[in-house]
């Protein structure tokens, strides 16, 4: 929120600056939509960006978005580590799950592995067995 306090700020000395240059050249009224439609703009809407050729290749997001995200982003980087510090006990729990269920499933794999290999041996020699009888 301090950026819409500082462009608030920036929007008055705008404002005044362009009095104070132009004069009386526009009325108050006319002055403060120019602002806040330079402000709007410059604040508020997505902003084009066009290739060489004049065709828009992409939209940013508006100056305010692209300002909070700035802002907010170290805390967003932050945080999951704070909630990991402040929740041991759920992490350990959940860790141990998750490594119980990996550790069962992989056990059950090696086993199912091991054991069709057997099997496939045993079908192969019996296969063989069986072949050699028919020839005899």
């Amino acid at each position: 929120m301090n950026a819409v306090v500082q462009s608030q700020d920036f929007q008055q000395r705008l404002f005044d600056k362009i009095r104070a240059d132009i004069g009386s050249l526009m009325t108050d009224e006319e002055l403060k939509k120019l602002v806040e439609t330079a402000m709007d703009r410059m604040f508020f809407t997505p902003k084009e960006v066009k290739n060489d050729w004049g065709r828009i290749e992409r939209t940013e997001a508006p100056q305010l978005v692209q300002i909070v995200k700035e802002l907010i982003a170290p805390r967003l980087q932050d945080a999951p580590k704070q909630w990991l510090d402040e929740h041991p006990d759920e992490v350990k729990k959940a860790l141990d799950s998750a490594l119980m269920g990996g550790l069962a499933s992989a056990t059950l794999r090696a086993l199912d592995s091991m054991l069709s290999s057997q099997f496939a041996q045993f079908n192969l020699h019996h296969s063989l067995q069986n072949a050699l009888q028919a020839h005899r």
